[in-house]
């Protein structure tokens, strides 16, 4: 078992605050992306869709850098959609890597692969 310093409950719960909150950081100008919990820094990661230094520290000041890491990297569409098909790609070459007969290797693996 690991410690960590907030239960996956507590970043739900986070998660569903900043969701309430978005209409007022729009007001402020700050637009935020997608947000929610990440497991490996144990913090809700919030992405903005026009990041500055300013907005990740007003989310700073309001939610504390202890439970909340703001990506200074834009959100946009065109990254969400990118990133699906990566994930999609990799998903594809692990399926096509376990329907492998015992001994196929990475050349055999790649074959059966069609890339896009």
């Amino acid at each position: 078992m690991v410690d960590v310093a907030h239960t996956r409950a507590q970043l739900e719960e986070l998660t569903l605050k900043i969701a309430r909150d978005a209409p007022g950081w729009r007001a402020r100008g700050i637009t935020l992306g997608r947000w929610g919990p990440e497991a490996e820094s144990n913090t809700v990661v919030i992405e903005l869709r026009s990041p500055t230094t300013a907005a990740a520290q007003a989310l700073y000041d309001t939610y504390s850098a202890d439970w909340i890491t703001v990506s200074l990297e834009p959100y946009t569409r065109e990254a969400f959609f990118r990133a699906a098909r990566i994930a999609q790609s990799v998903s594809q070459l692990l399926l096509a890597v376990a329907r492998l007969p015992a001994g196929g290797g990475p050349t055999r693996a790649a074959q059966q692969f069609r890339w896009r």
